[in-house]
């Protein structure tokens, strides 16, 4: 009976302690509990009954969980004033507006002089992209997979493999010796008898690429010194990532890292294999990146646009245009376009800019390995396990609470 007690107790002890937040006083004081709107005030509720009022404390933090998947690629950050910044897709800049793709999936148009700059996200370049959009150009294709609309994860089209020896592989130059390979993985279950997966292709080339394999209804690595074990597929789309640094290649399925193995400086990630089997495979939104060192952002200039390059060399004049491809100044003796494979990030001209108003800082995960983004907005109210927030640019939305990093008030 002893034991049975002391069970349950556990249980219900792990139970209470899932999902919540640890508040932090000014004086250092740690209580864990809820965050919890009473009426019209803000509180903290903790597990020994207390209530304290939320502008009383430095800051809450939410218990780390399982990042979901982006609405949206996340390649670039949104900087607006006062520090906050947002990652997500670039659309395009014009000569006064930005067009812009959240990691909520909300497509938003930002006045510049309401902005800060663009910035490509999780300090990288970018070295290889592809959105599945118009052809599939640069690929080396066998079996005859195709651009199909039935089921993009972003845009109009995905890369659908449905046939067993269908492959694709993308090779790209220069390689990635520190940095980051993604895409976006939608599978459909069925007793497939031969597996999907996706190879890392490396130089110099290893006779056992790392893999990814999909079958028997599990993500596994292969080839990989370290396997840690399987991940449940489910038939929704994934974010995959093959990271390589510090000595070693990891490869990710959303937050989960499922293998790793070395990787010697001399080494270079220059491409992907998909390889299709008997059961249907959908592949978007491609990048591979490369990490740069962290620089701070350069400081503003009050009537000058600027690009800002991969060594901290500055390009100062009249920005015309921007997208997903490269930046074009306009220059005298005519128009200066810059890659991004070449560009950290763009600075638009400081005049005067007004602040976004609201009474607390929030940050939260835009996605699975990725930094966070942080926003000045007004609590609203819990719906379900979502906080509502008030933001000046984009309105009412709903941050989960397994994408919430912080809570604190707003430095006045």
């Amino acid at each position: 009976m002893y034991n049975i007690l002391l069970l349950l107790l556990t249980i219900l002890i792990v139970v209470g302690s899932l999902g919540a937040e640890t508040a932090v006083e000014p004086s250092g004081k740690k209580h864990r509990g809820k965050l919890a709107l009473e009426k019209t005030t803000w509180v903290f509720r903790t597990e020994t009954a207390k209530t304290i009022a939320l502008d009383n404390l430095a800051y809450v933090r939410f218990d780390r969980q399982p990042t979901p998947t982006p609405k949206a690629p996340l390649r670039w950050l949104l900087r607006l004033p006062g520090g906050q910044h947002v990652t997500g897709n670039l659309r395009r800049v014009d000569e006064t507006k930005v067009a812009f793709v959240t990691s909520w999936g909300q497509t938003v148009t930002v006045a510049r002089a309401r902005a800060v700059g663009i910035e490509q996200a999780d300090d990288s370049l970018i070295v290889a992209t592809d959105d599945f959009e118009s052809s599939l150009m640069g690929w080396q294709i066998q079996g005859k997979p195709t651009l199909q609309h039935d089921l993009p994860f972003f845009g109009k089209s995905s890369l659908r493999l449905d046939a067993s020896k269908q492959t694709a592989t993308r090779i790209w130059k220069p390689g990635v010796r520190t940095g980051v390979v993604r895409l976006f993985v939608r599978t459909m279950e069925s007793p497939a008898k031969s597996p999907r997966a996706i190879e890392i292709l490396t130089d110099p080339k290893r006779a056992a690429p790392p893999t990814l394999k999909i079958a028997a209804g599990a993500y596994e690595c292969v080839n990989l010194k370290k396997p840690y074990g399987r991940l449940k597929t489910t038939q929704a789309w994934r974010a995959f990532s093959a990271e390589a640094g510090n000595g070693r290649l990891r490869i990710f399925v959303d937050d989960t890292c499922l293998g790793e193995t070395t990787f010697t400086p001399e080494e270079a990630i220059v491409g992907i294999r998909i390889i299709a089997g008997d059961a249907r495979l959908w592949i978007d939104e491609l990048s591979a990146t490369r990490r740069v060192a962290r620089l701070h952002w350069p400081r503003a200039v009050k009537d000058q646009d600027m690009l800002w390059l991969e060594n901290g060399e500055q390009f100062f004049g009249p920005l015309a245009s921007a997208n997903s491809e490269y930046a074009t100044l306009a220059a005298k003796f005519g128009n200066r376009k810059v890659s991004w494979a070449r560009m950290r990030g763009i600075q638009f001209a400081q005049k005067k800019q007004t602040a976004i108003s609201g009474e607390w800082d929030i940050t939260f995960r835009p996605g699975p390995g990725f930094p966070v983004d942080r926003v000045r907005a007004t609590l609203v109210r819990w719906n379900g396990d979502s906080l509502m927030i008030s933001h000046e640019i984009f309105g009412e939305l709903a941050l989960g609470r397994d994408r919430l990093d912080t809570i604190r008030p707003a430095a006045k």
